[in-house]
């Protein structure tokens, strides 16, 4: 390469010299990579390989492009994953082709469930070699299946217009699929010929090759603009309407990269005051929001499906983000007979229990914060009893002694701020779940909850770290940190520095929870599998300083604990990276954690708040009959003065019947020819008659029956449709007028069922009333 095309290629394309590339695979590198630098990336990791040499080449050679080098591929993926998740904007794999792309599916996956922004680059062979036998060769083609929002096999490189114009506009369009909602995985293969080298090749690229497809536009080829879903006024107001009850709930599960807006969920846990039960996931359980707003974390130390037995129901149930870390929280959530409203943006359904009533297709944090605009205050009694439970668990805790659980208590408790903390599956999440509760701390807490796997921890978290200055602290299980050792080359190669915890109970502690533990053998040999294995070794094979800390139950707990402690300040305060094991006894910890809860129960729910689900229950149903009172008076009125004002105005049809006006006659055989539905007909047996017709969506003249049942059903209007010819007889009334009605299906909030009575909403109320037979 010239010294004029390098100065070219590593400036702004507007303000420099243009240099034709040595051949077509180095002008396919650039355009791809100064792509990606116009839609905003700045890093990539890449991983050593032949085929992927242009790519690596574009990428090395970009002045805006930083590159971390990676020998691992599946550590890369799990990097860039992390990277991703605290940032919210991709960071590209470049890998060779081969197994070395098949190493990324793990990280792709996780990407996928989690909705993490990725885009992978792998390299391949030409077309005419695949299904040969030639070495490397592998059929990279849909590697990653339905795990990848978007996929492309790009065309073989050559230096003509209209493929570099593709090329561009494919990549821009790659970026945006990541990054859009749902964000997530994207696949770009791309297969190189030789010379894969930056060699000159005489007739490979035209001089005359046209500049913009050549070199780019001075931004992005192409740009994608990103809408966000939101409701419209009115359906926002009835919304609203909808969530305003004296007992709700925010429930907040982890949440997309970058995260929920703090401030607009503490709006709304404001203008509600409902309180938030915040997953240590979603962005909303840590920082100085936790002041004013009545954050709940300690909700799996003390929930279940038994708090539904002994409390009042929640009347509302507002779920953010991905379903919570928290079973206790899921089956709890799965037992309360509540109108639960589940806000996500892509639409997806992200909720095993299927309790769900409402799908609403929105930003979470735009509609929180217009929702608070609106929404009426609840009891603050509700409140109360959740804050109080808060407070009581955050006591209980303290009676615990040192176990697992309460190293989380004590890592969150010592964190800087501000600080990134992520955290491995298995026991760690769950711990900090119950044991890290709300702190004003400005803390981001992370951990790959997609697929839930224990692989590529340590090389997520150091991910995470390298994209922010905050300090970073990587708590891990003994199994996770053995699974990713080979991450922890990224602290020297990517220059990052982390404080790493390795929960060290020889084994998988979590399965002391499952009831194969009452199985043994094989549990030990084949479940728990203890290892023996001395990780100090592989600290110090990537310059870590590495301590070791006894936690079982043989030692002294309180002074384990102050070392521990003592430790964590040591770690937080220096430079470079320590590795703290902790040796804990896992069988002992589980049931620290059983019996801990135990008593947290008993506690706030026989002392603290006794069951009172009774007496409430009663007041409800007080509460209800007056409103059935107010309303049939309401109706009674109205159809008093509905009766006066339409005696005037009555009009004959050519069939006969009699219509309110020439409108309703028109519209009535507008629906009965068009749609074919039915129409209510009354039999001419008095002097004026008054036949209504029956019109979904109609506004009928305000004639109701006096037999009519009204009871409220919130959002979800009844759909009626003909499900038979089948008729009945009846009299209406107040006029006593024999009349006959097809046989209905009414969808009522639970189902679909069939009765002998219309219903439909009357826009002056949004009530459901009808006429039983």
């Amino acid at each position: 390469m010239t010294e004029s095309e390098s100065v070219r290629y590593m400036g702004s394309p507007a303000l420099s010299v243009v240099m034709t590339a040595p051949n077509r695979n180095v002008v396919w590198g650039r355009a791809i990579v100064s792509e990606l630098a116009a839609a905003g990336v700045d890093t990539v990791c890449v991983s050593p390989g032949s085929r992927s040499t242009p790519l690596t080449m574009a990428v090395a050679e970009h002045a805006d492009m930083r590159i971390l080098s990676h020998l691992d591929e599946r550590s890369a993926a799990f990097f860039a994953l992390g990277q991703a998740r605290r940032t919210g904007t991709v960071t590209p794999l470049v890998c060779t082709s081969g197994t070395a792309a098949a190493n990324y599916h793990p990280a792709i996956v996780e990407a996928s469930q989690s909705r993490v922004p990725m885009l992978a680059l792998t390299a391949d062979r030409p077309p005419e070699l695949r299904d040969s036998g030639s070495n490397q060769t592998i059929d990279q083609q849909k590697l990653y299946g339905d795990a990848v929002r978007y996929y492309k096999d790009l065309p073989e490189p050559e230096a003509d217009a209209r493929k570099l114009r593709s090329v561009r506009t494919t990549v821009g369009r790659a970026v945006a699929a990541a990054e859009g909602t749902p964000q997530g995985p994207v696949h770009l293969n791309v297969p190189f010929k030789k010379p894969l080298e930056p060699t000159e090749v005489p007739g490979d690229v035209p001089s005359d090759l046209d500049t913009e497809a050549e070199h780019g536009r001075e931004s992005a080829y192409v740009t994608t603009h990103h809408g966000v879903p939101e409701l419209d006024d009115d359906r926002l107001r009835e919304l609203a309407d909808q969530i305003s009850a004296d007992r709700g709930l925010i429930v907040a599960g982890p949440a997309d990269p970058p995260g929920l807006d703090p401030e607009a969920v503490t709006a709304l846990a404001h203008a509600t005051g409902y309180p938030v039960l915040a997953d240590p996931l979603s962005n909303l359980r840590y920082g100085g929001h936790t002041r004013v707003a009545p954050i709940i974390g300690g909700y799996d130390g003390f929930g279940g499906a038994h708090l539904a037995d002994a409390w009042p129901h929640p009347d509302v149930v507002i779920r953010l983000g991905a379903s919570p870390t928290s079973k206790s929280l899921r089956k709890y959530l799965a037992a309360v007979n509540a109108d639960q409203f589940l806000i996500d943006p892509a639409g997806e359904w992200r909720e095993a229990e299927f309790t769900v009533t409402d799908l609403v297709v929105a930003d979470p944090s735009k509609l929180t914060a217009r929702l608070s605009r609106h929404a009426d205050t609840g009891a603050a009694a509700w409140r109360e009893r959740w804050t109080t439970a808060e407070a009581r668990h955050t006591e209980m805790l303290e009676t615990a002694g040192f176990h697992e659980g309460a190293l989380l208590t004590d890592v969150v408790a010592t964190l800087p701020d501000p600080s990134t903390l992520f955290v491995s599956n298995s026991m760690p999440v769950r711990d900090l779940d119950r044991f890290g509760g709300p702190t004003t701390t400005s803390l981001t807490a992370l951990g790959n909850r997609g697929a839930s796997g224990i692989d590529g921890i340590i090389s997520s978290g150091l991910g995470a770290g390298s994209a922010t200055r905050d300090d970073l602290t990587v708590v891990t299980g003994d199994l996770a940190f053995y699974h990713d050792t080979n991450g922890l080359l990224a602290l020297e190669r990517c220059g990052i520095e982390a404080t790493i915890v390795v929960i060290n109970n020889d084994g998988g502690g979590i399965f002391h929870k499952l009831p194969i533990e009452e199985y043994e053998p094989p549990f030990t040999q084949q479940f728990k599998t203890p290892h023996g294995l001395d990780f100090e070794p592989a600290a110090t094979l990537h310059d870590a300083e590495f301590t070791r800390i006894d936690a079982t139950p043989a030692v002294d707990q309180a002074a384990a604990r102050e070392t521990f402690r003592a430790e964590l300040d040591r770690a937080h305060s220096s430079t470079g990276t320590r590795v703290i094991e902790v040796g804990t006894d896992a069988e002992t910890s589980h049931a620290v954690r059983e019996s801990l809860k135990e008593r947290t129960v008993e506690e706030i729910i026989d002392e603290v708040w006794p069951v009172t689900r009774r007496d409430e229950t009663r007041r409800d149903e007080t509460r209800r009959d007056e409103t059935r009172r107010d309303e049939t008076r309401r109706d009674e009125t109205r159809r008093d003065e509905t009766r006066r004002d339409e005696t005037s105005r009555r009009a004959i049809g050519p069939d006969g019947h009699t219509y309110h006006t020439a409108r309703h006659y028109r519209s009535a055989m507008w629906w009965l020819g068009k749609s074919r539905h039915w129409i209510l007909s009354v039999a001419l047996t008095e002097p004026e008659p008054v036949p209504i017709p029956l019109l979904p969506g109609h506004s009928h003249p305000r004639t109701w029956y006096r037999s009519c049942s009204t009871r409220r059903l919130g959002s979800r209007s009844p759909t009626s449709s003909p499900m038979s010819r089948t008729t009945v007889a009846g009299t209406f009334r107040p006029y006593g007028l024999p009349l006959t009605v097809p046989r209905f299906g009414m969808r009522s909030d639970r189902g679909l069922s069939t009765n002998c009575t219309q219903r439909w909403i009357t826009p002056e109320n949004k009530q459901t009333s009808g006429a039983s037979f």
